[in-house]
């Protein structure tokens, strides 16, 4: 799994995902549709994901909205940077 935190400059930015999530089971493959991007308070950054879509047994978009609740007045790119690297490692061990 990867993560991406993009932020917006004054020009702009133009990113584009799909919604659509694989899943293979024993009785075979299907989709469904969940957010990959997620808009960061204060209208500025976004952060989203690619590649796996679950992180410690919770699917991705759900995880990613409570991280951005837990931290939305942090305001350093940086720091979010290393507060999501840190909480993923500690999610996907548990």
């Amino acid at each position: 799994m990867s993560t991406l935190i993009a932020y917006l400059l004054g020009d702009g930015i133009i990113f584009a995902a799909d919604r659509n999530i694989t899943h293979t089971t024993l009785s075979g493959t299907f989709q469904i549709e969940r957010r990959k991007i997620l808009k960061w308070p204060g209208d500025d950054a976004l952060v989203g994901y690619v590649g796996k879509a679950q992180v410690g047994g919770r699917m991705m978009d759900e995880w990613l909205d409570d991280f951005v609740s837990r931290h939305s007045n942090v305001s350093v790119l940086e720091t979010v940077a290393k507060k999501l690297q840190a909480e993923i490692q500690v999610a996907h061990v548990a």
